[in-house]
């Protein structure tokens, strides 16, 4: 607003330009679209970010949740005297870390990792 005589030649051209082509009205409406979609735009912006994040939630509890359970069938492999129980036990725990691991992509946005998957199986095995 200090300096509206340095812009001034730019708005008046712009203004002849819009009235003799299609005239005022068509550049209003214009206008008054591109608002109108802008504010869509963002609104589902807002939308889409509120889903991402319930989405991160819900993986990162599933991820939490997932660890209380690989606890657990640790604690219990630990504790069987059945080979079989036990052998049912680390497949479960190994078919968990999968899952978790899965989560993780989710929260963290990586690819993940086929050659990490059959690796974890001995070291679950190790830790019985």
């Amino acid at each position: 607003q200090k300096y509206t005589y340095l812009l001034h030649p730019a708005f008046a051209t712009q203004y002849k330009f819009r009235q003799r082509f299609f005239g005022q009205k068509f550049w209003e409406n214009k206008l008054r679209k591109y608002m109108e979609r802008n504010a869509e735009i963002k609104a589902e912006r807002a939308l889409n970010t509120d889903k991402i994040l319930a989405e991160e939630r819900a993986a990162l509890y599933r991820r939490q949740r997932r660890d209380e359970q690989i606890e657990a069938k640790k604690a219990a492999a630990h504790q069987t005297k059945s080979l079989l129980k036990r052998a049912l036990l680390i497949a479960k725990i190994h078919s968990l870390e999968l899952a978790k691991r899965h989560d993780n992509k989710d929260i963290e946005g990586l690819a993940s990792n086929t050659s990490h998957h059959s690796a974890s199986l001995p070291a679950i095995q190790e830790e019985v």
